[in-house]
């Protein structure tokens, strides 16, 4: 139900997550019950907070606390980060384009990429969407408003090219994440690679940045002296994009379906 960025500093172990980006500690709670949940990201720096819009999955009566929030910062690690249905993806649901009873199970999902160098640029996303996830690779849906049969999907962008007058349901979806780096950039060039970042949003979900999304994803730049060289703008934020469809892959990759919203792997044959 949030994400929410925050300080600190730490090392740990090479891994495939946004932790891999050493300085970087992700926590989560977890709600099965409620279907709600939390992720915070520390960082050795500034931070900042956003939530999704989840609460019609579980109950709505529950609401993230400031004892969640520093239960989460206090157990954050430098581990791998768990995926699919944990922390601020317990109750994220993606293929929202024709209402709830279509819908299939969001989740959280990271990914990160070593460049030469030992420069790590990595991801980590909530998938909340209202459209479709879709694998950048071969162009199908892996996720999204199903269709009559198991197995089938309705195609949200093409439905809408067909139905220019659909009545879409606003206030349930977004898809926040956060991307990073161990290379040094300061906060006009972070705000650019986030930019860029946004392509890889937009390679993994169809359609993207509707009105009816929150799209938002962060940049940060924790500098690891260990970095030889100083990559551009353009290849750190090209290669944010990748990661960052990557992520919200693992996300739906990793989900696990709850009472009405199946996962991926439970409805793709």
């Amino acid at each position: 139900m949030v994400l929410g960025l925050t300080i600190s500093l730490v090392s740990h172990a090479e891994n495939r997550t946004i932790t891999a980006v050493k300085g970087v500690r992700v926590g989560h709670v977890t709600d099965k019950e409620s279907l709600k949940g939390l992720t915070v990201v520390r960082f050795p720096k500034e931070g900042a907070a956003a939530v999704i819009f989840d609460l019609s999955v579980g109950s709505s009566s529950i609401r993230p606390t400031a004892e969640w929030g520093y239960k989460a910062c206090k157990e954050a690690t430098g581990e791998p980060v768990k995926e699919g249905n944990v922390g601020v993806g317990t109750g994220a649901t993606v293929g929202k384009m024709f209402g709830m009873k279509k819908a299939m199970k969001g989740g959280l999902g990271s990914y990160s990429v070593n460049l030469p160098g030992g420069v790590v640029v990595a991801a980590l996303v909530a998938v909340n969407a209202v459209g479709d996830i879709i694998d950048p690779d071969n162009g199908k849906i892996v996720a999204g408003t199903r269709g009559r049969q198991k197995g089938e999907f309705e195609d949200s962008a093409k439905l809408l090219r067909e139905n220019a007058s659909v009545t879409i349901f606003p206030g349930r979806n977004t898809t926040i994440g956060v991307v990073a780096t161990n290379a040094q950039f300061n906060k006009t060039e972070l705000t650019k690679i986030a930019q860029m970042a946004h392509d890889g949003l937009a390679r993994a979900i169809r359609p993207a940045h509707t009105m009816y999304d929150g799209d938002t994803i962060f940049a940060a730049s924790v500098p690891n002296r260990s970095v030889k060289g100083r990559p551009s703008v353009t290849t750190v934020g090209s290669v944010a994009a990748d990661a960052f469809a990557e992520a919200v892959l693992r996300a739906i990759e990793n989900a696990e379906g709850i009472e009405g919203y199946p996962s991926s792997k439970e409805w793709v044959r």
